[in-house]
C-alpha cells in the first residue's frame, strides 16, 4: 500500500470498529447500553432497580449499564535503528502505514491520540489531540527522526508519562527483550510487531555486506550454512520467548510483515 493511497483513506472503514467512537467502556454509569443485572446495594441509583427480577426473586436487583465514552489511544513507536531494515521496503514504511490508518480511523470517530517516539529516551512527543491536522507531522517524523537503539527504560518512562488508563499501542520490531508487565496492568495494552521475513529466516550464504544503522558503518563478512542455522535458531528462540511473555501477561499482539496488507491486519487485530 503506497503512502499516497494511505492518505486517501479518509473515509475508510473504521479499524477500531468495536471499540472506536462512543465505544462501550467497562465503567458503569448512566449510559444507554444494558450490561448486566446484579443485587442492589445502598449506593446504587434506585431509578435503575429492575422490578421484574426483584418481584420474581424477592431480592432487590438493579440494572447495570455501559457508559459510552470516547476512546483515548496512546501510540508508542519504538524508533530503533533496526527499523531501517527491509529486503523489499523498510520496516519504518510499514509503521508509516500503521500510524496513518490508525490515526485516520481515530480522528474520523473524534477519538483522541497521544503519540510518542522512543529510542534512547523520548524522541518526540505529541500531546493528546483529536485534530487530524497533526497526522502529516507525525508521518513525516517516522521518516526523518534519528533512529537509535532502544534503551531499557521504556516502561518506567511510560508509567510516569501517561498517568490515565488508555488503549496503549506499542509498535516496533521487538528484536530485543522488553519489560511491559506493569504497563499491561495499568493500560489496555496492544503490541504490533513489525518484521521483515528475512530477519527470521536468513537464507543467504557467502560474502555479505552489512550496514550497522546505529553507526552507519559497513561490515563485510563470510557466512556459512552453520552460521545461518545458528542465527535462525536464535531468532526462533527469541520470538518464542517473546510470545510466551506476552501470553503470560495477557498482552494482545499482532505481527505484521513488510509484505502484508496492513489495513487488513489492523482491522483483524482491533475488531
Amino acid at each position: 500500500m503506497t503512502k499516497k493511497n494511505i492518505i486517501k483513506l479518509k473515509t475508510s472503514k473504521a479499524v477500531f470498529s468495536n471499540i472506536s467512537g462512543s465505544h462501550n467502556s467497562m465503567i458503569s454509569g448512566d449510559g444507554l447500553d444494558f450490561k448486566d443485572i446484579r443485587q442492589y446495594n445502598t449506593s446504587d441509583d434506585i431509578r435503575h432497580i429492575n422490578w421484574s427480577v426483584t418481584s420474581r426473586t424477592n431480592e432487590v436487583a438493579i440494572n447495570i449499564f455501559n457508559e459510552t465514552k470516547q476512546l483515548d489511544v496512546s501510540l508508542i513507536y519504538l524508533n530503533s535503528s533496526s527499523m531501517q531494515f527491509g529486503s523489499n521496503i523498510a520496516k519504518f514504511d510499514i509503521v508509516y502505514d500503521c500510524v496513518a490508518i490508525l490515526g485516520l480511523s481515530l480522528f474520523k470517530s473524534n477519538d483522541s491520540l497521544t503519540t510518542i517516539f522512543y529510542n534512547q529516551g523520548e524522541n518526540k512527543f505529541y500531546h493528546k489531540t483529536t485534530d487530524r491536522r497533526v497526522l502529516p507531522n507525525i508521518l513525516k517524523d517516522i521518516e526523518t527522526l534519528n533512529k537509535k537503539d532502544i534503551n531499557n527504560n521504556l516502561q518506567t518512562y511510560l508509567m510516569n508519562k501517561i498517568k490515565k488508563r488508555t488503549l496503549m499501542v506499542i509498535v516496533g520490531d521487538f528484536l530485543q527483550p522488553i519489560e511491559l508487565k506493569l504497563l499491561s496492568k495499568k493500560h489496555d495494552l496492544r503490541v504490533i510487531i513489525v518484521r521483515d521475513k528475512l530477519e527470521e529466516q536468513l537464507k543467504f550464504t557467502g560474502e555479505l555486506n552489512f550496514q550497522q544503522f546505529s553507526t552507519n558503518s559497513l561490515l563485510s563478512t563470510n557466512i556459512d550454512t552453520k552460521a545461518i542455522h545458528q542465527y535462525n535458531k536464535h531468532m526462533k528462540k527469541h520470538d518464542d520467548s517473546l510470545v510466551r511473555y506476552f501470553k503470560k501477561n495477557k498482552i494482545k499482539h499482532q505481527k505484521i510483515y513488510t509484505y502484508d496488507n496492513v489495513l487488513k491486519k489492523l482491522q483483524k487485530f482491533f475488531q
